[in-house]
C-alpha cells in the first residue's frame, strides 16, 4: 500500500500541577509529519516504513484535537 506524507497540526493535551491557576495553562499546538495510515479516529501517522513499506512507529492523534491535515507535494509512490 502507498501512504501519503502529511503534516498534521493539532492541539496537544497538557497537565499543569503548579499553583498558577487555570488562566496560565494553555494547550500547545503541535505539528507532526509522517505517512498517513488512517484518517479516522484516531488519525494515525507512521514515523517510518520498513523494507516492505509496512508502517511502523505509529502516532495516534484523537480526531477531536486535529486542526488540519495537509498533504505534501513531494508524495511518492
Amino acid at each position: 500500500m502507498n501512504y501519503k506524507i502529511v503534516t498534521v497540526t493539532y492541539n496537544d493535551i497538557v497537565q499543569d500541577s503548579s499553583w498558577d491557576g487555570p488562566e496560565k495553562v494553555k494547550c500547545p499546538t503541535i505539528v507532526s509529519i509522517g505517512w498517513l495510515v488512517d484518517s479516522g479516529d484516531p488519525v494515525k501517522l507512521a514515523g517510518t516504513l520498513d523494507e516492505d513499506k509496512n508502517p511502523c512507529a505509529i502516532l495516534a492523534i484523537p480526531r477531536g484535537v486535529v486542526l488540519s491535515i495537509d498533504e505534501h507535494p513531494e508524495n511518492v509512490s
